[in-house]
This record gives C-alpha cells, structure tokens and sequence, in this order.
C-alpha cells in the first residue's frame, strides 16, 4: 500500500533539550515575538511549513517556547514549550538578540535562527524598582530542515526526502508582553495566553501524534505582520490592526 504524501512541517519537541543562558527574576518579565515564514520555493523540495510562530522568552533571556500556526489545513497551532533559547551576542562594536533552536527527530533534522540589533528598550517595575531593558523591535532569520526519509516508501507521485528553505520576519508585541507580564508568572501561564488567543480565533492545537501523521496539501503564506503602535491593541487583540484576523477581532473576548 502506497502511503499518502506526509506532511514535513517541522516540530520543535519538547525533548529537545537546550541550553539555558539566562534565568527569570521573581516577578516574571517577558519578551513575545510575532514572526512569520516564508519558504524559498526554489531551494525547497517536498516541504510544507508552518505559516507563522509566537516566540515567548523571558526578557532577561534564556529557554523560550515556540507556538507554530499554520492555516493549511484548517486553522492549527502547536506548542514547542522551553524549546528555543533567547540570548544576546555582541562585542565592543555591536550586538544582537538571538533566537535559536535545534530539533532532530528520526531522520529528520531543522535549524530555526533569528536575530536582530538591540535597538530598542523596554521599561518594567520589579519590587518598585523601575529597570530598563535593551531589545530588539525586529528580528530575522532562517529555517533550514531536511529528511532523507531512508525509511519511507516513496508517495504516489514518486516524492521522497525533504529539503526546505524559509525565511523569518518578526517584531516585538508590546501588548502581548504587557499583558503576560501582568498574569504569567510562570512560562506555562505566558504560553497559555497566546495559545487561548488562538483558540479564540479558531485555531485549534495539534497533538505530536497529529504532527507525525496529518497530511497537508498547501501552504499559505500570509502577509508580513505590520507592527501595531507602541500603545499595543487596546482590545487585546492577537493580531494586528490592518490583518485579515483583525477584521474577525468580534469574536475575542479578553479575559
């Protein structure tokens, strides 16, 4: 029996263990990212992607989760908690926030990078203590994945290995920090903010089970995300002013 086409998005697992540079303070202070992907057709064999990811970081830097979305096929998200790692790189010239992460899984094996100059900063309150942070307003990078899928039997149309390409876009959400700074003390707490955002939006999670086995078809590459304005969205809106989501905002109810 000939297998269907498999799906080769690629899945940060949990086990993926990673260094952790950095630690959070008592009162937790958190950096969210909004990115979005997308591929280099060109460069890409046999490969579907994911349409965007939420990085959640503490803002001192350290283990970071990723929260994928994808509106393939249907409205999708899942969770990579403490899989990526935030960190600062500089010397006496320059420096940048990074964001990386490596996965291996089976024959698989993806590279996600993003990084971007600290050239901003972010006012916060500990213990009546007022402290500033440096960060980075934008971020960019790559993600390279590839499978030689030495084990699989060959789809009907003769698709076999994988090799992808994609590129990064993303910019830090005031709001989303703000409000995860006021009700997640702890990173499972900050995920689950944009995790019921999505739900709320209709986006449903997909299991590590459903990830190995799901066919997907399509992919598509939304717009890049347009920055909101410092003040962030006054609703507490997931997406931007001027998105798609926006327009579908109604059925969001903060809190």
């Amino acid at each position: 029996m000939v297998p269907a086409k498999r799906s080769c998005r690629p899945l940060l697992l949990l086990s993926a263990l990673l260094l952790v540079l950095g630690s959070m303070s008592a009162s937790a202070q958190w950096a969210v990212y909004d990115m979005r992907m997308v591929a280099d057709e060109e460069s890409s064999v046999n490969f579907v992607h994911y349409s965007g990811v939420y990085v959640v970081a503490p803002l001192a830097g350290g283990q970071a989760s990723l929260i994928f979305t994808t509106e393939a096929d249907g409205r999708n998200y899942a969770v990579a908690e403490n899989a990526a790692r935030l960190f600062v790189a500089g010397n006496a010239g320059k420096a940048r926030a990074v964001i990386s992460a490596v996965a291996s899984s089976g024959t698989s094996q993806s590279m996600y990078q993003a990084s971007g100059p600290l050239n901003n900063t972010r006012s916060y309150v500990i213990r009546g203590d007022k402290r500033v942070a440096i960060i980075a307003s934008d971020l960019y990078g790559q993600l390279m994945t590839s499978d030689n899928e030495h084990f699989a039997v060959p789809a009907i149309d003769g698709s076999l290995g994988v090799v992808g390409l994609a590129s990064f876009k993303g910019f830090f959400r005031k709001d989303l920090s703000d409000r995860a700074d006021a009700e997640a003390p702890t990173m499972g707490q900050a995920v689950e903010i944009i995790t019921t955002l999505l739900e709320k939006y209709g986006y449903q999670s997909e299991s590590a089970e459903t990830q190995a086995t799901s066919t997907v078809t399509a992919s598509q590459s939304p717009a890049d995300p347009t920055p909101i304005n410092d003040e962030g969205s006054a609703d507490g809106s997931l997406f931007p002013p001027g998105s798609r989501e926006e327009m579908e905002r109604t059925l969001l109810q903060t809190r």
